[in-house]
């Protein structure tokens, strides 16, 4: 099973189980909404009639955009597992409550018009939380490959679903069919639970993403202004809002209908069941062999024609012979091709709105622009049925101008698509991270092409990354010319998207990249010729390239084979692979004339050891992580790193102390993840070992995407010395901002916050006493000197302290948010600074607005000096506290400022603190205080 599902879906190894399991969700939940849906129907015609179903429009309209404004407000505050369990806990609480009124025979009008609205809801709420959760699930790249095959489990539970309540309403009754949506349901949660610690916390790619999406959300455009500054945008939303308009109407006919032909509630379940499963057939079967040829051949202008064309020939059938047939008509014209033909054009036409707005474009048109149209849809229906008393086949007398306008706006669109999307590709806006691009569109083929046939590197290299995925032939003679490119970046991504053409073979123009000068090149193009080479010439191949007389592309072959895995060595013995690593050992053994080739083909051994993940090969990746040359180490390091084995840490740890390695080695040890944290922990408990080395320590967990490196950091989050506590603080930040979900411990730092913002203070009365004896002072140069750099570092302590602070607030609040106010705070512009104030006015708990707002509202410094001295009290007043106070302080520089002023003002009183200091871990702390000892006894040697 897991076979065929890779080589049909492209599922690799560790993907099989995450893939299934959302197949399942999104088939089940699916499959519920086909089940409801029909349940929902007949209720409504059995309590009221068809001519009631516009205010049911209008209470769907109002109901989405209400709901839609708190469900988003929750989503900004709740962990989403914690969000979608309890979503469904309560779509479950409402489906048994709905099952006990029916059986209680309890039916009042605002029951069914709830039950009616609740539906809709539903099918918003979850399919939208399971794509959410399934880009969380998956990585961007994962999601490229995957997403067909998830995607196939929601056309299945159209299918099944629907089928299913055609063949159970007759048997167990319309109300039973919500008990068997309590059980689909309840299978969903379970597997949330399973599949939520299999997300991809650690995925660099998807981190960005985030970071992407976090950045184009700062700058917010007023709907109406998103409509005024593209006619692109605003035509869309015209033609999505006629469409939703059309749609009401004609579930109003095909409803009405059914209601006239129809009078059992079981029979009309099965029959609403049985043709919306229908419909998902007709929708697949246009959607597999319609919607790709289509678009290939006339573009997304014309394809655009399909659905209004469709309900254009069911209005006029219905127009004429009002019967069940023609219903049945217009809703298949309606739904077979919305879902098709119709949705693939629209995805197209998105496609070209800039990146920076196309989260708030698509918001805008799913939310405002399709619930105003709901709306709209119900006021007409109202009017033209009950003031004008049209039935349901006169209704299509307002369906076939609507009809016109419709295809009015199709016509209007397409220039303006076809333009924004010459100038997205010249502006590069399209995000390249999101989604790679489905081709289907003819209108812009052309585009494509002249750029590929082009001299602007940019341009071929954004449209070539634009085209990663796609299979089309259209394009091959240009990848072909591309692989004789000047530029290393062109001919590397056409190599690798010729790779995408399985049934071709394209080896003698990839052969001569054997001995191209990119690495990377020449690995590719290795393993292009090996895994092309048949059963009969493997062996042939592959012994040509490791002989070749250039060595790099012998080491190239290393790799490649790697890369191809067992596969390639079917029929030679499980130890074929490493038998020719140790052969290839041998050689670079012997090899005394050429020391670079010798290096190079080390680096090229551990590349091949770390991505085949062969543990009787480590004990040679161990070697080469002591070898003496340091490019040999690095490769060795990301070798190590590749495992994805932990056994490599205890190796790994101590090559942070090279400069050159600390970032691959901070890499590798977090791509291990949970495994590693705790000997991470270890070394960080370690409290005698050196500071700086610890910090380096904290800096890999905060590249750890998970809650356990989360709570390591947390237990040294009060660490004394403040370059350390500076890590751990960043490094919590770091992991706030790239995995949102992980959950920040806050019940932990708000005392730290407090004891920051008393520290604040203290440095703030410190550094009054200092400049006030600094403008008195007529002692010695010198010591003017030391108090002037005690007061300096006194005011670097504190801006540091308040961006400290805002940091562990940032932990406890949206990261975003709390940035945003520590840029106003610190702005010079007033209004900046009254926004950001008003800003934490409303957002700080009342325990967090007691400590630090009074900090932040006094006008200015003489105000703030008054705050602290009232804040600290008596503790320091005089030059001899303030002295004996930051002696004690755990910061190694703010000590040693303090000794070379107490050294330059022979204070004696401080003899035994200065003796005692002497012997400090801290170099630079023990050595001023061995300066200022000699400067108390008038060493001449000072």
């Amino acid at each position: 099973m897991i076979q065929f599902l890779s080589k049909a879906f492209g599922i690799r190894e560790g993907e099989g189980a995450r893939a299934l399991l959302m197949f399942t969700y999104i088939f089940l939940v699916i499959s519920c909404l086909l089940i409801v849906k029909p349940v929902r129907n007949a209720l409504f015609l059995e309590n009221f009639s068809a001519a009631d179903l516009p205010f049911a429009f209008i209470l769907v309209a109002v109901a989405a955009t209400f709901v839609s404004t708190i469900y988003n407000r929750m989503a900004d505050r709740v962990r989403l597992n914690m969000l979608i369990g309890s979503s469904l806990g309560i779509i479950i609480s409402n489906l048994l409550i709905f099952r006990a009124m029916l059986y209680f025979q309890y039916q009042p009008g605002w029951f069914i018009y709830g039950f009616y609205v609740w539906v809709a809801i539903f099918a918003a709420v979850s399919t939208s939380q399971f794509w959410i959760l399934a880009n969380y699930i998956f990585d961007v790249r994962e999601a490229k490959r995957l997403f067909g095959f998830v995607g196939a489990g929601a056309i299945s539970g159209g299918i099944f679903g629907g089928y299913l309540t055609n063949f159970a309403a007759p048997l167990i009754g319309t109300d039973n069919l919500l008990l068997v949506c309590v059980v689909f349901l309840g299978i969903c949660v379970a597997i949330l639970q399973k599949v939520w610690p299999m997300r991809q916390q650690d995925s660099q790619t998807e981190k960005k993403r985030q970071q992407r999406q976090m950045d184009r959300q700062k700058q917010v455009l007023h709907p109406l202004a998103l409509l005024k500054n593209s006619r692109h945008l605003a035509y869309l939303a015209g033609i999505v809002a006629v469409g939703v308009v059309v749609a009401n109407i004609v579930d109003f006919q095909y409803t009405a209908l059914v209601e006239a032909n129809i009078a059992d509630k079981d029979a009309r379940t099965a029959f609403f069941g049985f043709w919306l499963s229908t419909l998902s057939i007709v929708s697949l079967f246009f959607q597999l062999f319609l919607t790709g040829p289509i678009l290939r051949s006339v573009g997304v202008g014309p394809s655009l024609f399909f659905l209004p064309l469709g309900i254009l020939v069911g209005a006029v059938a219905i127009l004429v012979n009002p019967a069940l047939w023609t219903g049945v008509l217009i809703k298949v014209s309606e739904g077979s091709f919305k879902q098709s033909i119709h949705k693939a054009g629209l995805e197209l036409l998105i496609l070209p709105i800039p990146s920076q707005i196309k989260t708030q474009a698509k918001s805008l048109i799913d939310v405002l622009v399709d619930s105003l149209a709901t709306g709209m849809g119900g006021l007409l229906l109202i009017f033209f049925t009950r003031s004008l008393g049209l039935d349901a086949g006169q209704i299509s007398l307002i369906v076939i101008p609507l009809i016109v306008l419709w295809i009015v706006l199709v016509f209007r669109i397409r220039p303006e698509y076809v333009e924004a999307f010459r100038t997205a590709i010249e502006k590069r806006t399209i995000d390249l991270a999101e989604q790679s691009v489905n081709m289907r569109d003819a209108s812009i083929y052309q585009s494509l092409l002249t750029i590929l046939d082009g001299n602007n590197d940019r341009q071929i290299i954004y449209v070539l990354k634009l085209l990663e995925n796609v299979n089309e032939k259209t394009f091959l003679p240009y990848l072909r010319k591309l692989l004789a490119n000047p530029n290393e970046e062109i001919r590397c991504q056409a190599l690798k998207m010729l790779t995408g053409f399985p049934d071709e073979d394209f080896s003698g123009e990839i052969r001569p990249l054997i001995v191209d000068p990119s690495s990377e090149i020449r690995t590719d193009a290795a393993y292009y010729l090996l895994s092309k080479a048949g059963s009969n010439s493997r062996y042939r191949v592959r012994e040509e390239l490791l002989a070749h007389q250039d060595y790099r592309t012998s080491g190239a072959t290393l790799v490649a084979l790697a890369r191809l895995g067992d596969s390639h060595w079917e029929g030679q013995g499980e130890l074929a692979f490493e038998n020719l690593i140790k052969n290839y050992l041998g050689n670079i053994a012997e090899e005394k004339d050429d020391p670079a080739k010798k290096t190079y083909l080390k680096r090229q051994v551990a590349r091949a050891i770390g991505i085949a993940r062969k543990p009787r090969l480590y004990p040679v990746l161990n070697q080469l992580l002591a070898d003496s040359n340091e490019g040999v180490r690095r490769a060795a390091v990301v070798g190590a790193g590749e495992t994805e084995n932990p056994e490599f840490a205890a190796a790994l740890i101590p090559l942070l102390q090279e400069p050159r390695l600390r970032k691959p080695v901070r890499e590798a040890l977090a791509n291990y993840g949970k495994p590693v944290i705790e000997q991470l922990n270890g070394y960080l408990q370690n409290g005698d070992g050196d500071i700086r080395f610890r910090g380096r320590l904290v800096r890999v967990l905060g590249q750890i995407g998970n809650q356990n490196a989360v709570d390591a950091l947390a237990r040294h989050v009060e660490a004394r010395d403040p370059f350390l506590k500076d890590q751990i603080i960043r490094s919590l930040n770091r992991l706030h901002r790239n995995y949102p979900l992980l959950k920040m411990p806050v019940r932990e730092l708000i005392p730290l916050i407090q004891s920051e913002i008393q520290q604040y203070y203290c440095l703030m009365v410190h550094a009054d006493i200092h400049r006030a004896l600094f403008a008195e002072e007529e002692g010695p140069r010198e010591v003017a000197h030391a108090r002037r750099l005690l007061i300096r570092a006194l005011t670097e302590k504190r801006e540091k302290g308040m961006e400290r602070i805002f940091r562990l607030v940032g932990l406890c609040y949206p990261q975003e948010d709390i940035h945003n106010a520590y840029l106003g705070l610190t702005s010079t512009r007033s209004d900046l600074r009254a926004n950001a104030l008003e800003f934490l006015d409303n957002e700080l708990s009342p325990t967090l607005k007691r400590g630090l707002m009074p900090l932040l509202e006094v006008p200015g410094e003489a105000e703030m000096l008054v705050l602290a001295k009232g804040q600290v009290g008596g503790e320091i007043e005089t030059e001899i506290e303030s002295l004996r106070r930051l002696l004690k302080s755990d910061d190694p520089w703010l000590g040693s400022c303090t000794l070379f002023l107490v050294g330059g003002l022979k204070m004696r009183d401080f003899e035994a603190e200065i003796r005692n200091l002497t012997a400090s871990t801290s170099p630079v702390l023990s050595e001023t205080a061995a300066l200022a000892f000699r400067q108390l006894n008038g060493d001449p040697r000072v």
